[in-house]
């Protein structure tokens, strides 16, 4: 279990900040502020193509957008984001109130993981 002290905290577990240190370590200062922002723009369209997606009934698209989305989050430790994608993938998307709140949800940790991140780049 990681050390509660490595987390940048906004909420419980929002970026897991030794992620974010191997990957500097391992790409350098500069691959790495340019790659976090392009994870940045990727999440934005992501987390709105999988709202659209939903609300169009375009199911299988839902679960695509939200493994991709999920494997980036995970490579920048935006830990909870990447929970949420996994639970939207595997859950296999239906219209339905709980699966409604899990599209609510990825909305929120999205912002608040793209909020965090913006912040650890500036």
């Amino acid at each position: 279990m990681p050390d509660p002290q490595s987390y940048i905290a906004m909420d419980d577990n929002i970026i897991d900040q030794t992620i974010l240190n191997a990957l500097r370590s391992a790409i350098g200062e500069d691959a790495m502020q340019n790659f976090l922002g392009r994870f940045l723009e990727d999440c934005r369209v992501r987390t709105k193509r999988i709202t659209e997606f939903y609300g169009k009934g375009r199911f299988s698209e839902v679960e695509l957008e939200a493994h991709t989305l999920g494997s980036s989050a995970a490579t920048y430790g935006a830990i909870n984001l990447e929970a949420i994608c996994r639970e939207i993938e595997f859950s296999k998307p239906r219209r339905n109130q709980n699966f409604q709140e899990r599209i609510d949800r990825l909305n929120v940790l999205s912002e608040q993981a793209l909020q965090a991140l913006h912040e650890y780049i500036i």
